[in-house]
C-alpha cells in the first residue's frame, strides 16, 4: 500500500471520529463541505476491489449520515 492511499484510509477513518460522538457541528461539515454522499459513492465504484478503502468509506458513512438520524 503506497503512502498516499493510508494517508486517506487515515483522513477517512479520522473523519468517522469525529462524527462518532454525535456531534452536530462536525456531522454537518463533513456532510456539506468535506465529502458529501455523491463523492462517497463515487469514490466507492473507483475503488473497485481495494477493500481497505472501501471500508473506511463504509465507517465514514455509517458515522458520519447513519449514527446520526438515530438521535
Amino acid at each position: 500500500m503506497s503512502i498516499e492511499i493510508f494517508n486517506v484510509i487515515m483522513c477517512l477513518k479520522l473523519l468517522s471520529l469525529t462524527c462518532e460522538g454525535k456531534s452536530d457541528l462536525a456531522e454537518i461539515k463533513c456532510q456539506n463541505e468535506i465529502m458529501n454522499l455523491q463523492t462517497v459513492l463515487s469514490l466507492y465504484q473507483q475503488c473497485g476491489m481495494y477493500w481497505p478503502i472501501k471500508a473506511a468509506l463504509i465507517e465514514y458513512v455509517t458515522h458520519c449520515y447513519l449514527d446520526s438520524a438515530s438521535t
